[in-house]
């Protein structure tokens, strides 16, 4: 495996220690019984690219946090979550316009990806699936701010899932679309059982969803359990359907058809008959 290109003022660190690459500083990371609330920040400076996939191990959680302003990580094959946890934070931008990128930039087989404000997922082109993110059925995506655009992919530019995709925050996943077929929008693209879960109050979002596959029933938004002060209403004003234009996203966050039911008209009753005016009487003779 090619370890990650750096420039000399580039680094990664845990604490005080340096690493040479992200499998170094992943292979590092202690167990944690709190992959959610209790990560590893594993800080980065300057441009690194990912010259290969970098496995996650299960068990072990790893936020990356920029250490100075124009902190880039560029990658040249994809980071895969293989049952562990990573997620982003600070202001880091992952780029993906390394030489010969194939795949996701994160690619979530199990266990969870979480992203925060000030990060961005950018410039990733794949015939794959999942320009930016693919996310597995039973793996979890968590996206509470940051940016994912300027993507393409032959299905879900931005993100592809086939998992739960859960939300808080002011996130932004537009500006991604199909490979080859830049016109065409593809950001947020639900397959299986993927759906957009809200785990928390939203504001300022603007996310474009699509459904692989799509029939009327089909859940696409939904409030998480135990989740207060947040409607769907709320939510539903940030999220754009771009799917089958013969389906729309209902006010309960399930697909339905887009054709409004046409009334049936009631009956027109049958008209009374028109009373004959009785005869006038003869006026008796005087």
């Amino acid at each position: 495996t090619p370890a990650e290109e750096t420039t000399e003022t580039a680094a990664i660190m845990i604490n005080e220690t340096a690493y040479g690459s992200l499998a170094e500083a992943f292979a590092a990371l202690p167990d944690t019984s709190d992959p959610i609330n209790d990560p590893t920040y594993i800080k980065i400076r300057g441009e690194i690219e990912v010259a290969a996939s970098v496995d996650v191990p299960a068990g072990k959680s790893a936020m990356l946090v920029a250490a100075e302003e124009g902190t880039t990580m560029m990658t040249a094959g994809t980071i895969t979550d293989a049952d562990g946890n990573v997620t982003g934070s600070g202001s880091l931008n992952v780029d993906g316009t390394g030489d010969a990128t194939e795949g996701s930039i994160v690619d979530v087989q199990s266990g969870i990806f979480g992203m925060a404000d000030g990060v961005t997922l950018t410039g990733n082109q794949t015939s794959g699936n999942g320009g930016a993110i693919s996310n597995a059925a039973g793996a979890s995506v968590y996206l509470t701010g940051g940016t994912i655009s300027g993507n393409a992919a032959a299905v879900g530019g931005g993100i592809y899932s086939e998992g739960t995709v859960n939300l808080q925050g002011t996130v932004t996943v537009t500006g991604n679309g199909v490979k080859d077929a830049s016109e065409v929008s593809s950001n947020v693209v639900l397959a299986g059982d993927g759906v957009l879960n809200v785990t928390g109050a939203m504001t300022g979002s603007v996310i474009g969803v699509s459904v692989q596959d799509a029939v009327a029933g089909k859940t696409v938004v939904a409030l998480a359990e135990g989740v207060q002060d947040v409607t769907l209403a709320d939510v539903l004003t940030q999220v754009t359907y771009e799917g089958d234009s013969s389906l729309k996203l209902g006010e309960d966050g399930v697909l339905a058809d887009a054709a409004e039911p046409t009334a049936t008209p009631k009956p027109t009753g049958t008209p009374k008959p028109t009373e004959t005016p009785k005869p006038t009487s003869t006026p008796k003779p005087t």
